[in-house]
């Protein structure tokens, strides 16, 4: 595997540039056009319903299962691979979310029932990413499984993050991926998506549902109930966790960078000064978080210790990249953000070589190709030395580590199929 991870409570200075002009010229609005989970780059007006997008979520709907012909080689399922290790599938639904009058959508992952398991389907990506192997609408396995939710980044969608999704509940928990209406693929807005306490509301709404549906809940334990996300995601689950924002903080930030999302915001005809400082600011802690994972995660500069006096006791800082393969904007290296020194419990992992759109799913053979064609950003091209299947496992396994868990046992008298 040629990820390098460093652990440490107290991380050492890096001294990363400022300008990283390669990583800087991917962020664009193509991005939200490629359903990423990312922070940076509102989706421009020309790409909103073009480019990549078309291929990786228009031409599968949520609906449609495909054969495993999909699968990245070493996840092919077939006589090597056992059917028992791919985890249930179903789509989720709810009516109310943290804006009033949307609805919450997204994908439920969770461990199947052994009995009467079928040949696994792939939730399809599209031609660019690789699918997800799956069993849809299989029974959840008897037992009482931990909630984990999920939660994507600025122009995102749940199925961005399906290998984290999958391979979570692959360790025996269950797990939801939602889409945050206001700053989601074909629903995005750049002064709704920094309503980021709307996030909340919608892990919180999301969390109410499935502990209300009496299916479900027979099957959670809910004193482990945790969240994780990417990017914008990231802070998402830093404050459900407990840590406030800084309106003025990030104005300033924005004034004195320059990065991609402050020029973003600015091109959006949105001035930071104006938003409404109480709700930014405010504490959206939910004690019935236990744990939290924040994946490069976004909006944290230049807050202080006071910010995270109400933060849970278990976080896990995960970084993507180092040097000039880090973005600005996610950085939170000393030097480049105070997140680390005012969170000193936490556990950081940096994990190189990679970059931030390296969390990603699995790029197929030809996905690069397809987006140089349609001229979309080359997320597909990750540093030297990166392998991005090993990174993924890397990160399931430092979740799954850090929050106990712990892979279903196959039955006695089970045999693979």
């Amino acid at each position: 595997m040629h990820t390098q991870p460093t652990r440490t409570q107290t991380p050492t200075q890096t001294q990363i540039p400022v300008n990283s002009t390669r990583l800087m010229a991917r962020i664009t609005g193509a991005l939200s056009a490629l359903a990423l989970v990312c922070f940076v780059g509102a989706p421009h007006p020309a790409h909103a319903q073009a480019g990549a997008e078309s291929r990786t979520m228009a031409n599968h709907p949520d609906n449609t299962p495909a054969n495993t012909s999909a699968l990245e080689p070493d996840r092919q399922i077939g006589q090597r691979t056992p059917n028992l290790a791919v985890p249930g599938f179903r789509h989720w639904k709810n009516g109310r979310s943290g804006t009033p009058g949307m609805a919450l959508v997204g994908g439920l992952w969770y461990p199947a029932s052994r009995g009467g398991l079928g040949t696994a389907q792939v939730l399809q990506h599209g031609p660019v990413f690789l699918g997800q192997a799956m069993h849809q609408d299989a029974p959840v396995q008897a037992g009482r499984w931990p909630l984990v939710l999920v939660s994507h980044g600025v122009g995102g969608h749940w199925r961005s993050l399906t290998w984290l999704e999958a391979g979570l509940a692959q360790h025996g928990a269950m797990v939801l991926g939602i889409n945050h209406p206001g700053s989601t693929h074909g629903d995005y807005d750049m002064r709704r998506s920094l309503d980021h306490g709307s996030r909340v509301r919608d892990l919180q709404a999301a969390m109410d549902a499935v502990l209300a549906d009496p299916e479900l809940s027979a099957h959670i334990d809910t004193s482990r109930i945790y969240v994780v996300g990417f990017s914008l995601g990231g802070w998402s689950a830093l404050s459900i966790g407990g840590l406030r924002g800084d309106l003025n903080a990030y104005t300033q930030y924005c004034a004195a960078s320059g990065h991609r999302h402050c020029k973003d915001i600015a091109r959006a005809d949105v001035d930071l000064a104006q938003l409404d400082a109480a709700q930014w600011n405010r504490s959206y802690r939910d004690p019935r978080v236990k744990a939290v994972a924040a994946i490069d995660p976004a909006l944290h500069q230049g807050l202080e210790t006071s910010h995270a006096r109400d933060m849970v006791s278990s976080v896990l800082l995960i970084g993507l990249g180092a040097g000039a393969d880090r973005l600005p904007d996610t950085d939170f290296s000393p030097g480049h953000s105070t997140l680390t020194s005012i969170l000193p419990k936490a556990k950081v992992e940096t994990l190189a070589p990679a970059m931030h759109f390296s969390a990603l799913g699995i790029c197929s053979p030809q996905g690069a190709k397809l987006l140089a064609e349609e001229g979309d950003d080359a997320v597909c091209t990750d540093p030297a030395g990166t392998d991005r299947p090993a990174l993924h496992r890397r990160i399931v396994a430092l979740i799954a580590n850090e929050w106990g868990l712990q892979k279903p046992a196959v039955p006695a008298g089970v045999a693979d199929r």
